[in-house]
This record gives C-alpha cells, structure tokens and sequence, in this order.
C-alpha cells in the first residue's frame, strides 16, 4: 500500500514551544526559522522541516471549514470540509510527497506576504474535477481574507493505510507558526543518529526548550500496523491449527478404510487382479468420497466467509487462490494417506492378505 510518502530515512520528534515565552506569531516563527536555517547547515541533514503533525502519528484529525471564492455556502455547516496542516517550506521534500501542479512554499512565503495555501490531489479532484485550481482562492473566515492555492500535492494517508487519504489544505508555517508540532528531519544515513544533534541545536537556538518523542517514520507506519499485524498473526496460527487438524482428521479416517480393505484386496488379486488396477480403484474411490466433502466445504466456506470480510484487507472474503490452494493441500493429505496403506496392502501376497483378515 502507497502511503503517499516516502519515509525511509525520516526522523520525526515532537517540538511544544513554551507559550509563557513565544506568546506571538513573530516569535514561534523567529524561534522556528532560525532552528530549520541550523539544521540545514548540520552534516548529515538533506533536508528539515515543522508541521503541524506528521503521517500515521497518534495524533487526530485537524479539520475545519472553508470557502471557495465564488461558491457562497448558504449557511456555515454546508461549507465544504478539509483537514489543515502547517507546514515549513521544504515539509514535502522532506517527506517525499510529489507536486503534482504548481509550487511548493518557498522561503519568500513570509508572514508579510499575501497568504498561499497547497491542496491535496483528492480535495482538487473532488471540487474542481478536471480544471487546475492553481490561483483559485479559498477562504477560512467567510471571506473575510482569502489565501491563494499555489500548488497541488500527492494524497497521502494520514490517519492509516487502510483509511482513505483525506481532503487536506496546507498552509504555509512562515504564515501560521504552530505553538505544538513537529520537526522533521531527512537524515543522509541512520535518521535515529541525528537524534542527539537534533537536540543539541535546538538548544543551541534555545537552551530551555525541550525535545522528544523520537521516532522515524518507518516506526511510525511499523507502529500504525500492529492491532492488525497482531490479528493478523493470531488468524493465521489459528488457521494453521485448523488446517492441521483437518489435514490430521483426513488422512487418519483414509488410512483406517484402507487398512479395513486388506481382506477385499487380497480377494480381489486372488481372483486375477493387478496390484496397479486394485490401487487405483482405491485412490478414484477415496477421491469420490474427497471431492463430495471439498463441495460440502465450499458451500459452508462461502456461507461462513462473509463474517470475515470485516477482517480483510483488499481482499475478497471468498478469495479463489486461497480456496485453491487449501483444496489442493486436502487432496493431496488425502491421496497420500490413502496411497500408502494400500500400496501395503496390494503388495503383500493374496493368500497372506486373506489369512490376516
């Protein structure tokens, strides 16, 4: 599953500014820019970047209202809905989200500039369709100010690989500096080795101010997936039980009926038949008997699989390979356990199989 970035090589910590100290957006924004300007300089940093939150956190959704100009809603709960990120000039570079029109912030996206915002692939698509919604403005206070859309993002999945990527509206950091947020940074190696650098030069910036909560965003993704990893693991050792028993099941009932047809063999030869003919004779039988359960078992496999499909991933609840291959394993368990007893058997003198029985 394409998350819509790129993670490998991302180190991810939590940055909460002291609001007793930065009380105004010029200093969150002065404290923030002279931290990213540092780091770019540090080896070992491709690029560094502040947002608001980063993908598959813990964190919740960030959503809010907006209006487009031009497309008066009638009242404020018929305006359209989207998720907000802030996020530094070089956020998508760093995480290795594509553009796909447009521009990315820039470092002239300053707080005295007129305000710019980047719109996800999905929120263009669904209300603009086919038409480029560069230059388009959007506004968050009824219109009383407007930002500009300057570019078009990759979607990505915020809250979940297996949860739909959200209408998401970037808006540049310079333009809305975040009290509470994120720093990330793309390291040339082993992110998890800058941690200590990172540390230290945001007290070099600011020696009171406090970092943590390091991460990757590999860990992040690893950690996003463990409930279902975790259920995952257990259906699949559950199933492996079952399968086994099964499997067990088949070839003990086929090796007892076969061993109970010693005495038939051993008549059968007697009169003239050959050990080849009596073998297969047995195996078409047990694989009449196989088959008619194989049948029973798709209708109660098709009629019990629907309580799986909340369970699945992209996958159908009546998936053909996975039918296939378990009714392939059940055959052959069940020609294996009816193929060697009786190879024993008609391979034994007749009058010697007569006697035992």
């Amino acid at each position: 599953m394409d998350p819509g970035f790129r993670g490998g090589r991302v180190l991810t910590t939590r940055l909460d500014l002291n609001f007793t100290r930065y009380t105004d957006a010029a200093k969150r924004w002065a404290f923030e820019k002279q931290l990213l300007e540092r780091l770019a300089e540090e080896p070992g940093v491709v690029t560094a970047a502040i947002s608001g939150s980063f993908p598959l956190n813990e964190t919740g959704p960030n959503s809010g209202r907006f209006e487009i100009e031009g497309r008066p809603a009638a009242s404020d709960d018929l305006r359209p809905q989207a998720e907000f990120q802030r996020v530094s000039f070089d956020y998508f570079s760093t995480i290795g989200v594509p553009l796909l029109s447009g521009r990315v912030f820039t470092g002239a996206d300053s707080p005295e500039t007129p305000r710019v915002a980047v719109i996800s692939r999905s929120l263009a698509r669904r209300f603009w369709e086919t038409k480029d919604p560069v230059g388009a403005r959007i506004s968050f206070d009824r219109g009383k100010s407007w930002i500009a859309i300057v570019g078009v993002a990759g979607d990505v999945r915020q809250y979940g690989l297996a949860a739909a990527p959200p209408d998401e509206i970037y808006v540049a950091l310079p333009q809305f500096p975040t009290l509470s947020g994120s720093l990330l940074v793309r390291a040339t190696g082993s992110p998890l080795a800058l941690a200590r650098l990172v540390r230290e030069t945001v007290r070099s910036v600011d020696p009171d101010q406090p970092v943590d909560r390091f991460q990757t965003l590999d860990q992040a993704r690893s950690n996003s997936l463990a409930s279902p990893r975790l259920t995952a693991t257990l259906l699949s050792l559950f199933a492996a039980l079952a399968l086994a028993v099964t499997s067990a099941g088949i070839a003990g009932v086929m090796a007892f009926t076969v061993g109970e047809r010693t005495h038939e063999f051993g008549i059968r030869m007697a009169l003239g038949a050959e050990p080849g003919s009596v073998l297969t004779l047995v195996l078409r039988q047990a694989m009449t008997l196989v088959a008619a359960g194989l049948a029973l078992g798709f209708v109660g496999a098709h009629l019990l699989a629907r309580l799986m499909s909340g369970l699945l991933f992209e996958i159908n609840a009546t998936d053909p390979p996975t039918f296939l291959a378990m009714s392939v394993v059940l055959v052959v368990v069940a020609l294996t356990a009816s193929f060697f007893p009786a190879r024993r058997a008609t391979s034994v003198d007749p009058m010697i199989a007569l006697r035992s029985a």
